[in-house]
């Protein structure tokens, strides 16, 4: 059942999508006994996961995807034309482009949160807390199929960051070389571009170089 709450269309046509996965799924008892098969523990979770990955496959065709990148370029500047495109919300079209890539890259998705920093000397009662103030905390973080690593989620971006710089920017896509936000510390600096769009800063860390529209894709 579709939540009568939802009012973005771009989330209703993501929500029925999903919801329709779940009825193909459930109905074919071959699919069932595959996905029993492909994964020992087959609870919700994997069920949910499957039902969005359906879901975003059906709105946006991954060929689809990957030519529009090629002739636009795979960065967070072409994020807002896909979301015309294809009517969809920009924290789909960012994550199923991390999941089409044909590179090696890193998707971070971070959003401004406040963040209460603590105080120096907690048993002192006597000591006022400091209020809240806005940082970008990593919402979500996705890994292309290429790519070997993880970011972990729920970090904040340091305000010396690429990231940091395209919040306070606005609707400007910032380009530049910049470090993989990994947990360790870990300095590994890619080529990277960030947009802050709808209330988000998305960024892609290439690894690799992305394909253009001039080279061509394998077995064509």
């Amino acid at each position: 059942m579709l939540d009568p709450r939802v009012q973005s269309p771009e989330r209703l046509q993501f929500t029925f999508s999903h919801e329709l996965m779940h009825d193909r799924i459930e109905q074919d008892d071959d699919c069932l006994s595959l996905l029993a098969d492909a994964y020992i523990k087959s609870d919700h979770a994997t069920m949910e996961r499957l039902c969005n990955a359906g879901a975003a496959e059906l709105l946006m065709p991954s060929e689809d995807v990957q030519d529009m990148t090629r002739v636009c370029g795979f960065s967070t500047a072409t994020i807002p034309a896909l979301c015309h495109r294809y009517r969809a919300s920009s924290l789909a079209v960012a994550i199923h482009m991390a999941f089409t890539a044909s590179h090696q890259c890193y998707l971070v998705i971070a959003a401004p949160r406040d963040v209460r920093q603590e105080a120096a000397l907690p048993m002192l009662v006597d000591v006022k807390a400091t209020p809240a103030r806005q940082q970008l905390v990593m919402l979500y973080t996705v890994a292309s199929p290429s790519a070997p690593y993880a970011i972990k989620r729920g970090q904040l971006v340091p305000a010396d960051h690429l990231m940091y710089t395209a919040w306070q920017r606005g609707d400007e896509t910032m380009r530049g070389w910049a470090n993989i936000p990994f947990a360790s510390g870990r300095r590994w600096p890619v080529p990277c571009d960030a947009l802050s769009f709808r209330g988000y800063v998305f960024a892609f860390f290439h690894v690799s170089d992305p394909l253009i529209s001039e080279q061509m894709r394998l077995f064509e």
